[in-house]
Formats: structure tokens, C-alpha cells, sequence
């Protein structure tokens, strides 16, 4: 709710963008065939509002950011499966509108995971009277994920490294190094162990679930944070990719050579 409300904030204070629901969508589709389906979108400003909608690929860097690309240029796109009728859409104020859209999976498609987002841009907003900051237009998603039969899931942690704290009162950061080997999607997390030399349990943590495209890596941080005492350390790392029956692991042992002090939250 707390995103939806601040979508909504930013939309009407520069001019209108829409909101675009479900924000994402997964899809099973087989070679040669074709499914019809749809997105709501709506119009969270009081005055009326002209949406352009486009398609565009994608991609997720290491750290969980979106790169986005020219529609049809990356080797696993979906949006030249996709299709819809208009290339713009007319809302008043405050209205909603369901948009049809037609994925069709040519014959010859690759197993595994494909993806797109359709885009809804709104209009430049024009500065008022007086004002001299530039028009601004402000554009949000609906991502596509179409999975062709047959989807083979595999993964590993591929790297466990840690980096001491920058100043006092900073934490002592993991990272572990996730890589997607299989033609599918996964939504991966898992939890997080820090054990001292005596192999007790100090610190335990979730590790919250992200998106890990085909073939694509995730690094995944934990802070860890004081009061904590000089001395040797393990930090487990356990991840799972959507298997019920298997996880992947890493482990890592460092020193602490001086104690891990209480966070520190003035410059934060």
C-alpha cells in the first residue's frame, strides 16, 4: 500500500502518470500458441490524461537495478511476442481502463523464460506560468514474463566475500554471489547465520526473496551489524530458487580484529 500511495503522490505532483495494475505477470505459453490477457490502467490525477504505451526490454544488473534496452534487442525479449490494439490511451480524471493485450510464442521459441514491459508514459507536464523548470513525464510498468515449457531451475552460490567496516559505528558487510545456470526466472532468498569461534549462534537474519533472471547474478548483501566482540566468525549464507527438496550454500570465516561497535545512525 505504501508504494501504491507514493506512485500515486508522485503522479500527481508532476503531472500524471499512471498506475498500472498488476504491476506484473507470469505466463505459461507453448511453442506455437497464443494467449490473450490484460492489464488495468489508471489515472490517479483529477484532470484528464493521454498515455502513450510502448514495449521495452529489460534486464537486472548484479545488484537488483533494472537496465532498460530498445524493444527486441536482448537475447531473450518477449516483446515481439506482444501485442495490442492502441498505441495510446485517452483517461479522464480518475478513471481506470482494462488494456487487452494478445502474447503469441512463435513456433521456433527457446525453452525457458522470456520478458518484456509495456510501458504507459504520460504527456510532459508543462511548467507553470513564472516557472522556469523543465516539462516532466513520468512513465510506469506492467512486466510480461512468458515461461516456454520445458523450464529447467538450477543454481549456486557462487562467491562468499566480506568487507570490514569503513569507520566506527559502520557494519561488517557479506555478499554473496548468486548465480541463475538454469533457462527460468527464480525468485530467490533465504536466511542468513553468523556463528562465533565457539559455534554459537550470534546472528540470524532473513534474506529477502528477488528476482535472478536466466543466467543473470544477484548479489545479495547483508550488514552486519555490532555490538559484537573481536574474534573469528562464520557467516552462513543458505539461498533457495524455488526448489522444495534443495538449497544452495556458501560459508565464509573472518576476523574481527577489533569489537563491532552499536550502529551508528546520526548519518543516516
Amino acid at each position: 500500500m505504501g508504494l501504491l500511495l507514493s506512485v500515486c503522490a508522485l503522479a500527481l505532483a508532476q503531472g500524471g502518470a499512471a498506475l498500472m495494475d498488476p504491476a506484473s505477470k507470469v505466463y505459461v505459453v507453448a511453442t506455437g500458441q497464443a494467449l490473450a490477457s490484460q492489464v488495468r490502467i489508471t489515472n490517479p490525477a483529477p484532470t484528464p490524461q493521454r498515455f502513450r504505451l510502448y514495449l521495452s526490454d529489460w534486464n537486472l544488473n548484479a545488484g537488483g537495478n533494472f537496465d532498460f534496452f530498445d524493444s527486441g534487442t536482448l537475447e531473450r525479449s518477449a516483446s515481439s511476442w506482444v501485442t495490442f490494439p492502441d498505441s495510446t490511451v485517452e483517461l479522464a480524471g480518475f478513471e481506470s481502463r482494462d488494456i487487452a493485450y494478445t502474447v503469441n510464442v512463435p513456433a521456433d521459441a527457446e525453452p525457458g523464460t522470456h520478458w518484456t514491459v509495456l510501458f504507459a508514459e504520460g504527456e510532459p507536464s508543462e511548467p507553470e506560468p513564472g516557472q522556469t523548470a523543465a516539462a516532466i513525464s513520468v512513465r510506469v510498468g506492467h512486466i510480461i514474463y512468458v515461461n516456454v515449457p520445458e523450464l529447467r531451475s538450477e543454481g549456486s552460490v557462487v562467491g562468499l566475500f566480506g568487507a570490514p567496516p569503513t569507520a566506527a559505528g559502520r557494519p561488517y558487510t557479506v555478499i554473496a554471489q548468486y548465480l541463475n545456470s538454469g533457462n527460468a526466472a527464480q525468485g530467490v532468498g533465504g536466511a542468513f547465520t553468523l556463528r562465533n569461534d565457539r559455534g554459537e549462534t550470534v546472528i540470524e537474519a532473513t534474506i529477502d526473496k528477488s528476482v535472478v533472471l536466466p543466467g543473470g547474478e544477484r548479489a545479495f548483501q547483508v550488514n552486519v551489524m555490532g555490538p559484537l566482540p573481536a574474534g573469528n566468525y562464520t557467516a552462513l549464507v543458505v539461498l533457495n530458487y524455488g526448489d522444495d527438496e534443495r538449497d544452495v550454500a556458501g560459508s565464509y570465516d573472518f576476523l574481527l580484529s577489533e569489537p563491532l561497535g552499536e550502529p551508528d545512525t546520526e548519518g543516516e
